[in-house]
Parts: structure tokens; sequence; C-alpha cells
């Protein structure tokens, strides 16, 4: 009992919130904590998104948000693709490094974290194509596709990695266009109308949603139970939710507005959805973490953007896809979007960054550095703030920052 009253004490007078000052006592290895708040386990594993979020925003509110740009031969510039995408997104795995999920080529590309860049061929199947994935509890790496009937699986460690094909039971090839994990490992990806549940023991199963159009990303809800599809062509966003044989799978609608138009986003430090416009002039859109309706912003979109990642100074960041002007989106933990662009040298013909598609979303590293893996460009960009921290490698993994 004696343990546990200052513990109270401390909460009380630093006002600090109960995740946060567990996150900092785990970090610091010298407090004692009550069982019964038990939120980290195996280790540091943040069981609830106040744990993730205190140590991911665990820097001053006011932290520069001024980057530097790399670009970064992804050893593929010799590969004539015709105009396919080389890598359509990279994942986070458990070496540190950012895996590049080859699309319309016949190697991943790796970027370590001392900045080396490895490859491993795949013996890929014809007309075979997957885009992002996740990455599982044992560092396995999950390519999802989006015209294969397969996942490409990565096995740890790095580099040279062993690499397989996983079918996932569907009677024609999977168009997945983004994915992520629930706590309890479930894998929910989204194509068109439909919704692909994966469980950890390999069981699939397929649901159609009440909407048509394509869906573009994936984001995993404060609660770590459900996943929201994010609607790029299709007019309604969908939350998706595992259950149990007494109680179905449910593909459900969120809220009676039509949104469209958006790729992907990210969870503020409030546990809200943020998501990105795919198109100039639109707006962000914030889907509430108390299951209200989602709502748009006054934000405008000055370009196409697809998803966002956190970097460690409490930013987010999104590359404009459209090409040409260079702009990226800066998001701060409350959802307030600022704008600066990538430098002039790398809107130049030979910058890396010159034309639309050049390159897709970012993947975010422990130490800061934001990776993107190129698209139609034969270039890794590497997005690093001036201002940035290292976290645990757990951190940047949990499954709400693990997602395509």
């Amino acid at each position: 009992m004696r343990a546990v009253l200052p513990l109270a004490l401390v909460l009380t007078v630093g006002c600090w919130r109960a995740d946060e000052f567990r996150s900092k006592c785990v970090l610091a290895e010298h407090c004692l904590i009550p069982e019964v708040d038990a939120g980290f386990d195996a280790g540091l594993q943040p069981s609830r998104w106040g744990e993730t979020a205190s140590l991911l925003f665990d820097v001053a509110t006011d932290a520069g948000a001024e980057f530097d740009v790399q670009f970064v031969s992804n050893l593929s510039a010799s590969i004539d693709t015709m105009g396919q995408c080389r890598y359509a997104g990279g994942v986070l795995t458990q070496q540190g490094s950012v895996l590049c999920i080859p699309f319309a080529l016949d190697r991943a590309v790796e970027f370590l974290p001392d900045g080396r860049v490895t490859t491993t061929s795949i013996a890929r199947p014809p007309g075979d194509t997957w885009a992002g994935g996740v990455v599982l509890d044992d560092g396995t790496v999950l390519g999802l596709p989006v015209g294969a009937s397969t996942m490409l699986v990565f096995e740890p460690p790095t580099p040279n990695r062993a690499y397989d094909f996983l079918p996932i039971g569907l009677s024609a090839p999977a168009e997945f266009t983004g994915g992520a994990r629930t706590l309890d490992g479930v894998l929910i990806a989204g194509a068109t109308t439909s919704a692909t549940f994966i469980r950890p023991d390999g069981g699939t199963r397929l649901l159609t949603g009440s909407t048509t159009g394509a869906y573009a990303g994936a984001v995993l809800t404060a609660s770590g139970r459900s996943v929201l599809l994010v609607p790029r062509t299709a007019t309604r966003l969908i939350e998706v939710t595992p259950r149990s044989d007494v109680n179905p799978d449910r593909v459900t609608l969120r809220g009676a507005q039509a949104i469209s138009g958006l790729a992907g986003g990210l969870l503020l430090e409030s546990g809200d959805a943020f998501l990105m416009p795919s198109v100039a002039g639109g707006a962000f859109v914030r889907v509430p973490a108390d299951g209200g309706a989602p709502t748009p912003t006054t934000q405008v979109a000055r370009a196409g953007l697809f998803s966002a990642a956190w970097s460690t100074n409490g930013y987010a960041y999104s590359l404009e896809i459209d090409g040409g002007t260079g702009q990226v989106a800066v998001i701060s933990r409350t959802g307030e979007v600022t704008w600066a662009r990538l430098p002039a040298s790398a809107t130049d013909p030979d910058g890396g960054f010159f034309f639309a598609g050049s390159h897709l979303g970012l993947t975010g590293m422990a130490d800061g550095r934001l990776v993107s893996c190129g698209c139609l460009s034969p270039t890794l960009l590497v997005l690093t703030p001036r201002v940035r921290r290292t976290v645990p490698l757990e951190v940047m993994t949990s499954p709400w920052l693990n997602k395509w």
C-alpha cells in the first residue's frame, strides 16, 4: 500500500495523464506501477493508443518542423517498368529498416538505419503485383496483393531476407488498396466494395459493404479493435470490425454524410483519425474517436496527397503526388496543417521529384527519418526533420503506425 500512495500523489500533483506517467516509468526503469494499470506486455509493447501517443509526442509542442531531403538510388534505376510503379509503399521492420514492397519489379529494396541499401531478388509470377504491407509480431513482413492471389512474405532478419508467397484463399487475385492489423492480430484489407479479414490462424473471410467504389489506405482506430477504410472513389467511410463466431464480423457505414476523394491517414494525439485528401482543393477529414460522424475540416489541400506518417518531432508529413511543385503537408498532433516545399533542386528534371507519381507515401523510422520508396522515380526519398528524437522501435511499429 505504501508503494501505491506516492504514485497517486505524483499523478495528482503533476497533472500527468496515467498513460503518460506509465510510459515514462517504463522507459526510466525505476518506477513501481500497480498491476491493475499494466499496459505494456512482453517488454515495451503499447496496448493502448494513449501509451503510444505519450511516447511519440514526448516533445515540445513548438518543436521545429523544418526538414532536409536526400535522394538515394534504390538500385533499380536501370529497370524499365513501362510506366508502372517500382515500389508502392514501405514497411518499417523490427530491425529498424524500411523494406520497400515491389510492385512491378523483381526485387525488394531495403533502406537500413545506417543509410545502406540492400536488395532481395524475387521470383515474381508474371503480372503479380503488391503494394505496401504490415509487420507481424514475429518480425515477418507481409506485402499486400494488388494484383495477386498471394501475399508476399519476407522473413527476418536482414540482410538477405528469405521470402515466400502465401495464398490467402480467395477465388480471384486480390486488389487490396490498404490494410492494418487489429490488436488481436487480424489483418483487415480493403479493395473496392469489400473488406477482407485474414486471421492469425490463416482463416480468410470476405465481406461486401453497402457502397461502391474504391478505398485507398486503412487506419486502425484508437480502440485497436476496428479499422477505417478510406474512400477514394467510394462515397462513404466504412468501419470494419472483426468479431467472434457469436458476434459476426461487421462492415458498417461511419456517419451519414457522403465522403470521398481521400487516400489514407493517421491518428492524432487525441485518438481522432485524420484523413488525407487525394485531390488538390479537397478537404482533410476528421473522424472522432468517440464514434461520431466524419467531418471535413477547413483545411484545404494545395496538392493531392497519399496518406501521412509521423516523425518523432510531433509532426506528420505527407507528400504531394501530383508532381511538379514539391508540396509537403505538415500536420501537427492536433490536426493543424501548414505547408512546406521540397528544396527547389528536388523538383528539377534530375532532382527525383519532378513528375506526378514519382513518390507516394512515407514510412517513419525510429530516429525520425521518413522514407518514401520510389514509385515512378528510381530513387528513395529520405525526409529528415532538423529537430527529431529517437524513440523505441516498438512505438513506430505499434499497430496504429503499422499500416498501409
